[in-house]
């Protein structure tokens, strides 16, 4: 008996239907686990116990469900036996700690946040986040265009969806985008320094909290593929939880502020927004 026998959405589908039926302290007494401390499994707005769930749902789908002694939970085991069934389990404790500003290697972010260091939108299956990475000067070849600050509305960004062949779909990335706060994540935005590729991906910045516009989440736009061949992007609009009226500069962490790559000097910042001011000294959110 082992939890990678454990194949089954709909098994797990109905262990979270008995919790609901029988209450969490019923549930967890009848089958005889603790209290989850780390990892939890999000459905339809609830929070579960991811062991508890994993074991019941084995017993649903095999003669009889796990025992508690008999298979361990984290990451390596419940987490990704779930996560690899399609469901989102995340660690509530695993709070952000990066100031705006900061400066990383995707390698860094996923170590801290989780995701992934290869894609443009990566939902975290271990924080309640979704990474969202723009990198103009690549991005154009793929029809990446419209990756920009919105002119007269401070605090409002479009960010074009992924998808280099053919039409872009609300599907994957995008979808973890439109559904972002159903799920309970928060979109956090990072922007490429440089172009130059280092041990654990380029630099990039942050850039702060997103949330997309409920009320125009996205539009469709004319862009050219990867091949060159005319499709429709999605471009989401984002509206600035944490940029705007943020109380005060956050205090850089030294180790993480970094030079650009292509020069000794620091980057330039504005004072009041604290993100990287363009070539010509202006900031994007202020115009100062």
């Amino acid at each position: 008996m082992s939890l990678q026998d454990l194949t089954s959405t709909e098994a797990v589908l109905a262990a979270i239907e008995e919790c609901d039926k029988l209450g969490r302290d019923a549930f967890l007494d009848r089958y005889g686990f603790g209290e989850a401390r780390t990892y939890f499994l999000e459905y339809g707005g609830r929070r579960y116990d991811s062991k508890a769930i994993a074991g019941v749902a084995y017993g649903k789908q095999h003669a009889r469900p796990l025992r508690s002694e008999e298979f361990s939970g984290g990451h390596d085991t419940v987490a990704r036996k779930l996560t690899g069934l399609g469901f989102y389990v995340t660690q509530p404790d695993r709070r952000w700690t990066t100031p705006i500003g900061a400066v990383m290697t995707k390698a860094e972010i996923t170590s801290l946040y989780g995701g992934s260091i290869y894609g443009g939108i990566e939902p975290s299956n271990t924080s309640p986040n979704v990474m969202l990475y723009t990198d103009p000067s690549e991005g154009v070849s793929h029809g990446y265009k419209f990756d920009e600050w919105a002119v007269g509305e401070p605090g409002v960004f479009y960010y074009t969806g992924e998808g280099r062949f053919g039409d872009q779909e609300l599907t994957h990335g995008n979808r973890a985008i439109l559904e972002h706060d159903d799920s309970g994540r928060v979109l956090r935005l990072w922007a490429a320094v440089d172009g130059k590729q280092q041990p654990g991906g380029k630099l990039h910045r942050y850039v702060g909290a997103f949330a997309v516009d409920p009320e125009a989440p996205y539009v469709r736009e004319d862009a050219p593929d990867t091949a060159g061949d005319l499709r429709k992007v999605l471009v989401f609009r984002l509206l600035a939880a944490e940029v705007l009226g943020y109380p005060q500069r956050p205090v850089a962490q030294p180790s993480l502020v970094r030079a650009s790559a292509s020069s000794t000097k620091p980057i330039e910042l504005c004072d009041v927004h604290f993100l990287q001011k363009s070539v010509t000294g202006v900031c994007p959110m202020c115009d100062e």
